[in-house]
C-alpha cells in the first residue's frame, strides 16, 4: 500500500538546509553579538542549543582561539 497513511513525513530539507542563503548575524535575537542566533536561524535549529554548544565548544576544545573565532566571525559576518 502507498496511500497517505503509510507515508512517514519527510521533513522539509529544502527549508532547513538552504545552502543558497548566505549566513547573516541575527542582531534581534542576539545574546552577545549575534553569532549564535544567526547560525541557529540559518540551521533552523533552537539557539539555546546553539549557544550551549559554543560555550562548550569553547572550555573543552578551543580554549582562546575559539573565542578569537567568534569574535572574528562576529567582525566578518554581515548583519541582518
Amino acid at each position: 500500500m502507498t496511500g497517505p497513511a503509510t507515508r512517514a513525513a519527510q521533513p522539509d530539507f529544502d527549508r532547513i538546509y538552504d545552502m543558497n542563503s548566505p549566513y547573516a548575524l541575527d542582531k534581534s535575537n542576539a545574546k552577545l553579538l549575534g553569532v549564535c542566533a544567526g547560525l541557529a536561524r540559518t540551521t533552523g535549529w533552537d539557539p539555546l542549543a546553539i549557544r550551549l554548544g559554543a560555550v562548550a565548544a569553547t572550555i573543552l576544545l578551543f580554549g582562546p582561539f575559539g573565542i578569537l573565532l567568534y569574535v572574528l566571525c562576529a567582525l566578518l559576518a554581515e548583519s541582518r
